[in-house]
């Protein structure tokens, strides 16, 4: 699949004398980078497990399919950053 390059440049005023122009040529990006810092900083520091611990899980165990930190990361790893 081919992406069409449609470069948009918006001249703007210039700053001490320089050209200031905006531009939306930024390539292939993704805004999901959040995440996979978070599930990083989740790896490392273990702190929804700890969150997790300190839950009380009245639910009956036979019933259960999901742990509650399973539950929470899937939780806040869904919330959108905007």
């Amino acid at each position: 699949m081919s992406t069409q390059d449609n470069h948009c440049k918006v001249p703007l005023a210039s700053i001490f004398g320089k050209r200031l122009d905006l531009a939306f040529d930024g390539g292939i990006l993704t805004s999901d980078s959040g995440v996979l810092l978070l599930r990083e900083v989740e790896a490392k520091t273990g702190i929804l497990s700890r969150l997790s611990r300190a839950i009380k899980d009245h639910r009956h165990q036979s019933y259960v399919a999901h742990s509650v930190a399973e539950l929470i990361k899937q939780r806040v790893f869904q919330i959108p950053d905007s």
